[in-house]
């Protein structure tokens, strides 16, 4: 009979250690995915994985990047993953943690975030779903400004971009490439190196930031219009109002004279703008319009009046004989190397 027993005891043993040293599953661990924060541009969440059992839990992966996760089924893998096994340890009573983000455009709605393991096998769903209801958050919600610093008789400009947060929430906004900030001269973009890299920008209710930039190009004499930019999914979006700079002559024999000064009337208008000026002493003046994205969107031709001035009109028509929606607009005057510049106002 006490051999029965040891037997038994035997038994209870082997079966303890073989299910304790055996092979052990993912289902053996309490997982659990939790959602952070849910956005269009990046959602930050964390994937949780208690163990329950009375015996170190232990698991071998065929790579490093042994958690993952999916959205509406589509499982997100960030590049290519080098097989490179790992084994992970869960001891009895703990919980591991890993943090999981997705960078990349979601559309707004509600989306069925899902974790997995990723297996010898394949991807294995572990824990339950998590249903999240991804909010919009984009640049227009801040509220941004283009502060010039200075400028320079060489055409330098120092500047600062700077954002508020008006919301009542702390706002976050990842940016894919860095520097994600950048300004454009009459609608020309100004030529930077961008990296790809994830930024974030966090502003807390009512807090403002500033960032500077520096133009180091050439710039004649004469005013340009500028336009703050920051990256959106690789493209360039504008933010706040256009700001029109003027850069000073290096002499007063640049500055533009009263006889030359360029008038225009009725401002605001209606249906036609009248444009008139003082010729240069080379003649060759050219009057163009742009909108406030500083895109030049109409050339104009002058002809001379019997007093010696040039008169031109603008029907507020594209380059396309398109009309342009009502709003501001800028008519632009390049004369000798100089330019003048006025805001107008178009009212239908």
């Amino acid at each position: 009979m006490k051999n029965i027993c040891i037997g038994f005891i035997l038994l209870i043993t082997i079966a303890l250690l073989s299910h304790t040293l055996g092979a052990q599953s993912l289902d053996q661990i309490a997982w659990r995915l939790t959602v952070h924060t849910a956005h269009t541009n990046h959602i930050s969440m964390t994937l949780s994985g208690y163990n329950p059992n009375s015996f170190t839990w232990s698991f071998s992966f065929p790579n490093a990047v042994w958690a993952v996760y999916s959205i509406d089924g589509d499982v997100q893998i960030d590049g290519l993953i080098p097989p490179m096994s790992i084994t992970i340890s869960i001891p009895p009573g703990a919980t591991l943690t890993e943090p999981m983000d997705h960078y990349g455009y979601v559309e707004p709605g509600y989306h069925t975030l899902q974790a997995h393991a990723f297996t010898s096998t394949g991807f294995v769903p572990i824990g339950s779903p998590a249903i999240v209801n991804v909010s919009t958050l984009n640049p227009y919600q801040m509220n941004w400004e283009l502060i010039i610093d200075n400028v320079d008789t060489n055409g330098n400009i120092w500047m600062r971009l700077a954002v508020t947060n008006p919301l009542s929430i702390v706002w976050t906004y990842a940016f894919y490439n860095y520097p994600w900030f950048n300004f454009s001269i009459d609608g020309q973009t100004n030529p930077i190196i961008t990296l790809p890299a994830v930024n974030y920008l966090t502003l807390q209710p009512g807090e403002t930031q500033y960032r500077s930039m520096q133009y180091t190009g050439t710039l004649d004499p004469g005013s340009y219009i500028l336009q703050a930019l920051i990256d959106h999914y690789g493209s360039d979006l504008l933010v706040g109002n256009p700001v029109i700079v003027t850069v000073p002559p290096v002499s007063n024999e640049d500055l533009i004279t009263p006889s030359l000064a360029m008038t225009v009337f009725p401002n605001p208008f209606h249906q036609s703008l009248s444009i008139a000026f003082s010729p240069s002493k080379s003649g060759l003046d050219r009057i163009s319009v742009y909108n406030l994205k500083g895109q030049r969107i109409r050339e104009l031709d002058s002809v001379r009046q019997s007093d010696g001035t040039l008169y031109t009109i603008w029907d507020g028509m594209d380059l396309h004989s398109n009309q342009v929606s009502n709003g501001i607009y800028v008519i632009k005057r390049i004369y000798d190397g100089g330019t003048e510049i006025r805001r107008v106002t178009l009212i239908r």
